[in-house]
């Protein structure tokens, strides 16, 4: 990744202190999280069997899938060992949900971590192994659950009988993975035997149905998580995947835009319809997006115009299309990349980070509805620039308690500065303002 915008977004360093804080783990937030999800989980399930034979049954149904689904994001932080500063517990919630969404905890672990070392790598990714609905019939089947279904069951009866061949299953882990999954399916048999003697079908109406209806929310949700822009056009869109069968063989970054789109317009047709109007009528086109591996999908069905529009923004911002011709706001430009202005503030300063326990949650952009009350003047600019503060909310308590709590603080550039630099930093500041349209909605 030797693209200049991603270098000087990479090469950002926070201060320690401010890393050490976003990295911090606790188990009391996490413990909290568990007990109100898996107590939904318990009280939905309560009712549903209650009211089986009323006209409630269907929506509580649907509703008791809905939380039983999602239970796949507390499987997901478990995983990675973030969601508990304690081990054990990790391993734990992490063991319960994937008994309950079938899926072994260690087998997803080994899954998942492959999948993160060779993300879209179409020959390493696990989650490129199996291929992603091609059609709408196959994607409305998938919807239903019975594909994953299969796969989750299959693959543990696969384990089950000491096949642990799969790309992503190290020598190391393979004892492992079949020990595992011959414990979830003990488990399983004793939960159908205990139903068979007991006589009564509640596993089957409070924990397989509702599982299975469940997907018809989990599966667009991770199949729209992993087929993102960023997955083909890279981190923010500045370092395009591979695509083999194409003559350049790779998804271009947004930063090579001028080679397939001219405008912003084209910009918008790509992203609502998949294709220009030009390049639609163009049969050389037509036989190179065949040939290749990845195709541009159309999102004018599955993104709101608000949606769309945001999302040109981005575009057109992250290729550079944006940046002012005159000199002075130019070179504050360039300028402002070089110090990292653009780490914390997105690209070209118009797309704000996230800021938790800030005011607002958010970094403002330079051109938000918000940047008039934080800067009131040209000489407040350069104090923030200077000093990462300014003597008008370090005197207001309020202001002040705001801006000590955030986890992210603005830098003191004042040593970093050169001659000129406040002045083209205002001058670019200024031109974005006055020229360019506002920030897409957070």
């Amino acid at each position: 990744m030797s693209d200049d915008a991603l270098v000087r977004f990479t090469e950002h360093q926070l201060p320690r202190e401010e890393l050490h804080a976003l990295m911090a783990r606790s188990d009391g937030p996490a413990l909290l999280r568990a007990v109100w999800h898996l107590g939904v989980l318990a009280l939905a399930g309560t009712l549903l069997w209650r009211l089986r034979a009323t006209v409630w049954v269907l929506p509580l149904l649907v509703a008791h899938g809905y939380v039983l689904a999602f239970i796949f994001c507390a499987f997901h932080e478990t995983a990675h060992r973030t969601a508990f500063r304690t081990r054990w517990l990790n391993a734990a919630l992490g063991t319960l949900a994937g008994f309950l969404t079938f899926w072994p905890y260690r087998n997803y672990r080994v899954y998942h971590w492959e999948h993160h070392r060779h993300t879209q790598d179409p020959s390493l990714d696990p989650e490129l192994f199996f291929p992603k609905p091609a059609s709408r019939p196959v994607y409305l089947l998938v919807l239903t659950g019975i594909p994953n279904a299969i796969r989750r069951i299959g693959d543990m009866l696969r384990l089950a009988a000491g096949r642990a061949d799969r790309p992503w299953m190290a020598p190391a882990e393979r004892r492992p993975l079949i020990v595992e999954a011959r414990a979830y399916l003990a488990g399983y048999a004793v939960v159908a035997a205990a139903s068979v003697l007991a006589g009564t079908p509640i596993a089957l109406l409070v924990w397989i149905a509702p599982w299975m209806v469940g997907q018809a929310f989990l599966r667009p949700y991770l199949l729209a998580e992993h087929t993102g822009c960023f997955g083909c056009h890279g981190p923010e869109g500045t370092a395009g995947t591979a695509n083999p069968g194409r003559p350049e063989n790779s998804v271009p970054s947004f930063k090579a835009l001028m080679m397939f789109a001219h405008n912003e317009e084209e910009v918008r047709e790509w992203i609502r319809d998949g294709v220009t109007a030009t390049k639609k009528k163009s049969e050389t086109w037509k036989a190179n997006r065949k040939a290749g591996a990845l195709r541009m999908p159309d999102f004018g069905d599955r993104l709101s115009r608000a949606q769309i529009e945001d999302l040109v923004a981005f575009v057109m911002a992250v290729s550079g299309d944006y940046a002012p011709e005159d000199s002075l706001p130019r070179a504050g430009y360039d300028r402002a990349g070089e110090l990292g202005c653009f780490g914390c503030h997105g690209v070209g300063g118009r797309f704000g980070r996230s800021n938790p326990k800030s005011l607002k949650g958010y970094i403002p952009s330079w051109d938000g509805g918000d940047f008039p009350d934080l800067v009131k003047d040209r000489g407040e600019f350069d104090e923030w620039v200077e000093n990462g503060r300014t003597k008008r909310f370090e005197s207001n308590p309020a202001a002040k308690f705001f801006l000590r709590r955030a986890v992210l603080h603005m830098p003191e550039y004042k040593r970093f500065l050169k001659s000129g630099n406040l002045d083209a930093l205002w001058a670019y500041v200024q031109w974005l303002r006055s020229s360019r349209p506002s920030s897409p909605r957070s």
